[in-house]
């Protein structure tokens, strides 16, 4: 399983690929990985401090995607290294 990454990216700063940000964007493919969350998946690139899952506001239901703070820029550089996809396989839940 794999799930899609993007920088967050401010309205109004272009689609600069080099953009400094310590937020991304994870496009979560399975319901289960939302459910159980990945606070431990993503240590192993850093320290993440802060998760925001998005919720369906009527049905608290989750909208299948989340972003994911990190407390430093560097962090989110070398995620990007290797593209935008993050290969889940094998991770516990």
């Amino acid at each position: 399983e794999q799930v899609e990454i993007k920088r967050t990216i401010p309205k109004g700063s272009g689609q600069l690929k080099d953009f400094k940000t310590t937020k991304i964007f994870v496009d979560e493919l399975e319901n289960s990985f939302v459910n159980y969350g990945l606070e431990n998946f993503f240590f192993k690139y850093g320290k993440a401090v802060e998760h925001q899952i998005i919720r369906d506001h009527e049905t608290n239901h989750s909208r299948g995607f989340r972003f994911v703070i990190f407390d430093n820029e560097e962090v989110v550089d070398e995620m990007f290294t290797k593209g935008n996809m993050i290969d889940m396989a094998g991770t516990q839940l």
